[in-house]
């Protein structure tokens, strides 16, 4: 006696998907086009980057010359230059290898094995007469753009050595804000908000920027970003 074969639901739900996925990859999606150009209209000419580890292009848990090259705003003044043929300068608080902080290393794959060591590579060009354009601080929070607090003072204080570094004098300007400002910036990568999110209670609380009395912390956070100066600064990028 005969029996007829029937085919399983599910491989028959299967097959009807692979057909479909395979007509979709046939498409032809030339149509979408090439997206707007905005180099007419983005004035690149002085790019200044006000942020934190990201960046400024901390990586395996230190700063240091061979990760600060892909700071994401780095990579994008790189591509600005070569897709227009410009030449906007972009420079950067550089760390001579090994860098500085306490860096991971993969050392082995199979079993996995990270290493820790703390290094203390030196700055290379904290000689720069000028602001650097990338101002980014690792460990910054909103709070400190606009803080007046000396710089060698904030990174003994904060165990972050990076304030230093990254700003060096108040002859350049008393706060990451002013230095920014006195570059005359043109276009301005400002990231730093992400630090408030994940270490609110662990940092902020404890250097007491926010105070834990407060039942609504979420409105100094809010005064941070509604700052005048923050406001005016922007506003003077977009002239």
């Amino acid at each position: 006696m005969r029996k007829n074969f029937r085919f399983p639901k599910i491989l028959s739900i299967a097959l009807v998907f692979i057909i479909a996925v395979i007509f979709y990859a046939c498409e032809d999606f030339s149509e979408i086009g090439t997206p707007p150009t905005l180099g007419t209209q983005v004035d690149f000419s002085r790019v200044v980057a006000i942020g934190n580890s990201i960046t400024a292009g901390y990586q395996d848990g230190a700063l240091f010359e061979g990760a600060q090259q892909y700071s994401y705003p780095n990579l994008i003044v790189q591509q600005i230059n070569k897709t227009f043929g410009t030449n906007t300068a972009f420079v950067q608080p550089l760390i001579a290898e090994p860098g500085l902080g306490t860096r991971l290393r993969l050392t082995s794959l199979t079993p996995l094995q990270l290493q820790s060591q703390t290094v203390a590579g030196s700055p290379k060009n904290s000689g720069h007469t000028a602001p650097f354009n990338n101002l980014a601080v690792p460990g910054a929070i909103l709070f400190d753009v606009f803080d007046t607090t000396d710089f060698a003072a904030k990174a003994v204080s904060r165990n972050n050595p990076f304030f230093q570094i990254v700003l060096r004098s108040r002859t350049l300007g008393p706060t990451m804000f002013h230095q920014a400002r006195a570059l005359n910036p043109t276009f301005v990568f400002f990231w730093t908000a992400i630090m408030m999110s994940l270490v609110m209670l662990q940092v902020v609380e404890r250097e007491a920027l926010i105070q834990p009395e407060n039942s609504q912390p979420q409105n100094q956070f809010s005064n941070f970003y509604s700052d005048a100066r923050l406001i005016h600064f922007l506003e003077l990028t977009q002239q």
